[in-house]
């Protein structure tokens, strides 16, 4: 199979885990539950509107998935700032032999200290109850 157009991912390669069979134990447990809450696993004319509930689930979904990927942006920016601090370190840094690492700048220290308030500012950020 080859990509069909420029802008397409590319094909993917060998990864860790099985998908579908991940996926079948997840069906597996979501039928579990069904049958404890409900007496039953899921069963057509139950007398729900089945569009209805996948259009809700499908709302949710896209919901978690902009939740995910807005927290993600915003940690990957935070933990992209600290890794460029970290490796700055070796080289705005040296190993002095008496007090261990010290500052040749004081640009870093500003660096590091304006990554400390973003990080601070971040976590109170997250409101406590919602």
């Amino acid at each position: 199979m080859t990509r069909l157009r420029p802008e397409d991912q590319p094909l993917p390669t060998p990864g860790r885990e099985n998908v579908q069979d991940a996926l079948i134990e997840d069906i597996a447990a979501r039928r579990r539950l069904g049958v404890q809450r409900y007496g039953s696993p899921l069963q057509t004319f139950n007398g729900r509107d089945a569009l209805r509930d996948l259009q809700e689930e499908l709302l949710d979904a896209a919901t978690y998935v902009k939740q995910a990927r807005m927290e993600r942006d915003e940690l990957g920016d935070l933990l992209g700032d600290m890794w460029g601090l970290i490796c700055n370190a070796g080289v705005n840094m040296r190993l002095h032999p008496y007090d261990g690492w010290s500052r040749e700048s004081a640009e870093w220290e500003e660096a590091a200290k304006r990554l400390r308030l973003r990080y601070h500012a971040f976590l109170d950020s997250k409101p406590k109850n919602v």
